[in-house]
């Protein structure tokens, strides 16, 4: 009985440190976005694989004037935040839109990921100017 329950404990504990040798933190992809797109699905992508759909609705401007405008003074966008899991090391994150109203548009960037990290990626949809979709690591 005493050898079983020293084995036990000898086992338990080398299973306790290879669980801890092997745990890793989570690294995370933290996503804040702006987008003036009114109607659309916004993808997020790392290495290829969907990790984040949302749809987009900006509040739609009144007129074709006014919506040009609104979009110069990035007035009547729609703000998100959010926070995606993702594995570490060197990964291809991208953003693609589907608008409902054929203005598709696609953007890329790569980030160095650390275990345990957190790594902020900044989206702009829908501007007036530039690109249409924007996207980058800080």
């Amino acid at each position: 009985p005493r050898r079983a329950r020293l084995a036990a404990v000898a086992v338990l504990g080398l299973a306790g440190l290879l669980w801890l040798a092997l745990a890793r933190p989570p690294t995370y992809l933290l996503l804040e976005g702006r987008s003036s797109v009114e109607a659309g699905t916004l993808h997020v992508l790392v290495d290829g694989e969907e990790v984040y759909r949302r749809p987009l609705a900006a509040p739609r401007p009144e007129g074709a004037g006014r919506r040009a405008l609104r979009r110069f003074l990035h007035v009547g966008q729609e703000s998100f935040e959010d926070k995606i899991r993702v594995r570490p090391g060197l990964r291809t994150v991208t953003a693609k839109i589907e608008s409902d109203f054929g203005e598709d548009a696609e953007s890329s960037v790569v980030v160095d990921l650390g275990a345990g990290e957190s790594h902020r990626v900044r989206l702009v949809a829908g501007t007036a100017l530039g690109s249409p979709l924007s996207l980058k690591a800080d």
